[in-house]
């Protein structure tokens, strides 16, 4: 962060300066008081359980230069004379109007990326493309939301040429804030699936919440989208829209279509399309979402000026973030951790992928997904029908929702053979029946929404030397 005054920081919020310090700029903006350093902002945020003003003596002591504070607090003695204090109305609106401000002084285009799938894999694939030519910025871990954006906005340094920025969000109104703060130059959407249906009632409301994106495109800005998803193609057909849109996808007539894919040894893909003038592109990682993520690195890097060959190179570098369909392969079998997080889509792209490994058995281990409202038991009992096509050998599932695969696939035929099925509550208990159980060879997923914690399982595998 390049550094700002504490004149500028009252201003750009409407704040009070209540107190002044020894330090008249800061250079860094925190909400975890065990993160402030010199020169350092202390924003204290309230949330449900914890009230983030009970720190402020914590940030002073570890050398912060200025802290927002709540009108009406009393700041204790114990703060010391060295920190600032500025009074707002509210923390949290304060954060997001200093970063909204601090993104103003900046010119580079930035590329905003929402959806119900993928959105941190295709923010990952473009800004390694990106990166072989230009210096990137993009979110870090799960900075995505009304908080974890505007952080990262604040991170925005000089030497920045552009910004890749994932948007999540998990109810109406949510992207629209996010998108307004980050002003996109260029607005990409995934798809819409059904992930946060609960909040949002059927999948017609998920589109229109992730199409708030447009809200902060810049006039002159471009969206791209998933072309081969029909609430989408709706939303824009609905919209009167004053920015080129771009589609990506494999239907017919679309901007940017798919012409050939060819499965590289379940390793990865190579691919070719309508505006890439015969080249052929390569990502390197198992299953079709990696086409549709590479698909929209490729326009990027083109939009961009990239020649094929940074393009390219760009897609050799891609690393996907941690517990996203990572492969690890240990002495007895392979190990698929996707379990950053889950919802349907998601778990029937996790299962294809299981399928085109090779191994002795194939063993899916799935927990509950969360916040799907009254399709609850109904997505959760569809996934048993993926299991038949996927020709799963073993399931274990975790937890009580996820009971619903388990019940609805013992009443299926499973590709004619038996399906072995188990039942757990806890990740621990599932990762003690896979030490068990588990045979030479056998390939193994482990996939549930992020409150399952499921990633634990892998944990207790590569312990116990499997």
């Amino acid at each position: 962060m390049k550094a700002v005054s504490l004149l500028q920081i009252s201003q750009w919020t409407s704040g009070v300066i209540k107190k002044s310090g020894q330090q008249k700029e800061i250079s860094h903006v925190t909400i975890d008081s065990r993160q402030v350093k010199k020169g350092s902002l202390f924003v204290p945020l309230k949330g449900e359980r914890v009230d983030g003003h009970a720190f402020l003596t914590q940030a002073a002591e570890n050398g912060a230069a200025v802290a927002f504070v709540e009108t009406g607090y009393t700041c204790p003695a114990s703060t010391g004379l060295s920190m600032a204090v500025i009074e707002v109305d509210n923390t949290l609106l304060a954060l997001q109007q200093l970063a909204a401000a601090y993104r103003d002084q900046f010119q580079l285009p930035v590329i905003g990326i929402t959806g119900s799938n993928g959105k941190t894999t295709t923010k990952d694939l473009i800004a390694s493309v990106l990166s072989v030519k230009y210096c990137v910025h993009k979110n870090k871990g799960n900075y995505n939301n009304h908080i974890g954006l505007p952080l990262t906005l604040l991170e925005l340094e000089p030497a920045h040429q552009c910004a890749v920025l994932e948007m999540g969000m998990s109810g109406m109104g949510e992207i629209s804030v996010l998108s307004r703060l980050a002003k996109p130059s260029h607005a990409l959407v995934t798809n819409v699936g059904w992930a946060h249906v609960q909040n949002l009632g059927n999948r017609e409301n998920i589109a229109e919440a992730k199409m708030e994106i447009l809200e902060g495109l810049q006039s002159d800005g471009v969206l791209i989208i998933n072309g081969d998803d029909e609430y989408l193609l709706q939303q824009i057909e609905r919209k009167v829209l004053n920015n080129s849109v771009i589609r990506v996808g494999f239907s017919p007539g679309l901007e940017m279509q798919v012409l050939g894919v060819e499965d590289l040894a379940g390793e990865g893909f190579a691919f070719r399309t309508n505006r890439t003038g015969g080249n052929i592109f390569r990502v390197m990682h198992p299953g079709m979402h990696h086409v549709i993520g590479g698909l929209f690195a490729v326009l990027i890097g083109q939009l961009f000026h990239m020649t094929p060959e940074e393009i390219q190179e760009g897609l050799n570098s891609f690393e996907p973030s941690g517990m996203r369909m990572e492969i690890i392969r240990t002495n007895q079998c392979e190990l698929i951790n996707d379990a950053y997080n889950a919802n349907p889509d998601s778990v029937k792209a996790a299962l294809k992928v299981l399928k085109s490994r090779t191994g002795n058995r194939r063993v899916a281990v799935l927990g509950n997904m969360f916040e799907l409202g009254e399709e609850t038991e109904r997505l959760h009992r569809e996934l048993a029908h993926e299991l038949m096509d996927a020709a799963v050998d073993v399931l274990i599932t975790v937890g009580e929702m996820a009971r619903w695969i388990a019940l609805e696939a013992a009443t299926l035929e499973m590709n004619s053979k038996e399906l072995i099925i188990f039942e757990t509550a806890t990740p621990e208990e599932a990762a003690l029946i896979l030490s068990r159980e588990t045979r030479e060879k056998d390939v193994i997923l482990v996939k549930g929404s992020r409150a399952m914690a499921m990633e634990k399982i892998v944990v207790q595998l590569m312990e116990g030397d499997m």
